[in-house]
């Protein structure tokens, strides 16, 4: 048994604590295949030379399945979107810099994201009258070739202590190869859920101005994301992403937001 030196976030399916300079993330309802695929992604960043924590080792602890890295000592962004509210567009740009980094990385190792999302939406608990809506939106969309992670946010980027390494980029569970537009919405989403409207918005418009992507193209992706992360959602969230999924239904697929 591990004696953690403290727990870091506690989540309604994981544990991730800190111990010896190392932390850990346990999944209390996860099996061996999707632990070690978050390993396998991780370790393919890191290939890639994306700034990600070292893994060491993938085991069992008290019967839950665990994966243990580096601790990276530093700021999380969303530490330093709290402490400096009047310095939130400086945040949102680092993060889009770590962002468009990832999605310049090698993403051949990595599963197809619309596959991944076809799977997700058919085994949700959405109707299938909605169903057949997105898996149509789905199959007119490019599939694109780009890394994404899937889930860049303030929380999974953070500034090392002494800040010469840059960003270091954790969580790789759910990251693809795909739309850079699908990486874009999804963390349009988390800020929007995190930090409300105002924020996902300025990160939208900086995203779009960092790069040549177009907010119409990114809007369009919205609704299958919110629908591929249903399953892993609180409460909460689950009603702001039906709000989005039901919105672009209702109004025949241009999307409301």
């Amino acid at each position: 048994m591990i004696k953690p030196d403290r727990v870091i976030a506690l989540r309604t399916d994981r544990t991730i604590f800190q111990y010896a300079g190392r932390c850990t993330k346990v999944y209390l309802h996860r099996d061996c295949t999707q632990v070690l695929r978050e390993a396998g992604n991780l370790a393919a960043a890191r290939k890639a030379a994306v700034r990600t924590p070292q893994l060491f080792e993938v085991k069992r602890i008290e019967g839950c399945w665990a994966l243990t890295t580096e601790y990276v000592r530093g700021e999380t962004l969303a530490q330093r979107m709290i402490s400096r509210e009047g310095d939130r567009a400086a945040v949102l740009a680092a993060m889009i810099k770590a962002q468009l980094e990832v999605q310049g990385a090698d993403a051949s190792f990595y599963r197809s994201l619309k596959d991944e999302f076809h799977s997700r939406i058919m085994r949700s608990m959405l109707g299938e009258d909605v169903k057949v809506f997105l898996m149509d939106r789905l199959t007119g969309l490019e599939g694109g070739s780009t890394l994404c992670h899937m889930d860049i946010s303030p929380e999974n980027l953070i500034l090392p202590e002494g800040g010469t390494q840059g960003i270091v980029i954790v969580d790789w569970e759910c990251s693809c190869r795909g739309s850079a537009e699908a990486d874009a919405a999804a963390s349009w989403l988390s800020l929007d859920l995190e930090y409300g409207r105002e924020t996902a918005e300025e990160y939208l418009q900086l995203y779009c101005s960092a790069g040549s992507a177009l907010r119409k193209d990114i809007v369009q992706w919205l609704p299958l994301v919110a629908a591929y992360r249903l399953s892993d959602s609180s409460r909460r969230e689950r009603e702001l992403l039906l709000d989005v999924i039901s919105g672009t239904y209702k109004y025949g697929g241009s999307c409301s937001i």
